[in-house]
């Protein structure tokens, strides 16, 4: 701002002390004689043309000044919010990064802690595996120990009950081909006998009619 207004006043002056253009001061100089020649009035008039002339430069140098601090004033600001703007979201964008790395950081952390937790469960996993496959086995030995046991005692007895004759205490049977002993065909006729002489009927006594 403050360069332009020195150079649209110094513009300004120069435009002042040389009109007419580069040639304007020796001009002038020639005008003033021919003037002074010409008489007074001539010279009079000369000098307010001059004097309108620079004060019209003035004016206008001032406007075009004043326009370019304006201006300047204006883009300074303009920029000056831009860069408060692009400095808010450069630091937006940071505090932002910053959030991201920490919650890569903190989700680093979790996958470590998850795959630790996996390792764990599949260790535990594979222990319980193992120990149901023992509990299995140790069943199926217990199982398989019970029932030969009991296989064994099924056979044993079996064996003896093939050699065991259930009618030799009874004498009913000689053979287990079916034929009778003589034994015990006496010993049912002498029980048979002995039921029938203790249950058989006494003879009633005559019956007598009395008349009255």
């Amino acid at each position: 701002m403050i360069v332009s207004y020195v150079n649209a006043f110094q513009f300004c002056n120069k435009g002042s002390e040389t009109v007419g253009g580069t040639d304007q001061p020796q001009g002038r100089k020639r005008k003033n004689r021919e003037i002074s020649k010409a008489g007074q009035p001539a010279e009079k008039e000369g000098m307010g043309k001059d004097a309108k002339y620079r004060a019209k430069k003035k004016v206008n140098v001032f406007i075009i000044s004043f326009a370019g601090i304006v201006l300047n004033f204006y883009y300074i600001m303009y920029f000056q919010v831009a860069q408060q703007e692009l400095e808010k979201e450069k630091n937006d964008l940071k505090a932002e990064n910053e959030e991201l790395k920490r919650e890569i950081g903190q989700l680093k952390w979790d996958r470590v802690g998850l795959e630790k937790q996996v390792l764990e469960l599949k260790a535990e996993v594979k222990e319980a595996v193992a120990d149901k496959e023992r509990a299995v086995a140790e069943k199926e030995r217990t199982e398989k120990s019970y029932f030969q046991k009991e296989l064994e005692k099924a056979n044993q007895k079996l064996e003896e009950m093939a050699k065991y004759d259930p009618f030799s205490d009874l004498g009913i049977f000689s053979q287990m081909d079916g034929s009778v002993s003589l034994p015990f065909l006496l010993k049912l006729l002498k029980t048979y006998g002995f039921f029938l002489l203790l249950h058989r009927k006494k003879p009633s006594p005559p019956c007598t009619y009395y008349s009255s």
